[in-house]
């Protein structure tokens, strides 16, 4: 646990470390008036779609996913207390 005046580090900045592996990031859209993120921890990437839409957030698996080693030991210790 951390202090209060204490901030929170990651393993992984990009997931947060996050148990499901996956990466938010944030597109600022197309076609249209760029939007800057929200949060400003989001990584600013093109989502892919070639439409014009609004800006967004979207998911990918984390280059991290299965080697993260702060995720494997809070699923051990989830198993561990199923037991």
């Amino acid at each position: 646990m951390h202090a209060p005046n204490q901030e929170q580090t990651y393993f992984c900045y990009h997931c947060l470390d996050s148990m499901d592996g996956w990466r938010i990031q944030w597109c600022v859209g197309f076609g249209v008036d760029l939007v800057p993120p929200r949060d400003n921890r989001l990584s600013v990437s093109p989502c892919g779609r070639r439409k014009v839409h609004a800006a967004h957030t979207f998911a990918e698996r984390c280059a991290c996913y299965g080697q993260n080693p702060e995720v494997q030991r809070r699923k051990d210790a989830i198993e561990r207390s199923r037991k």
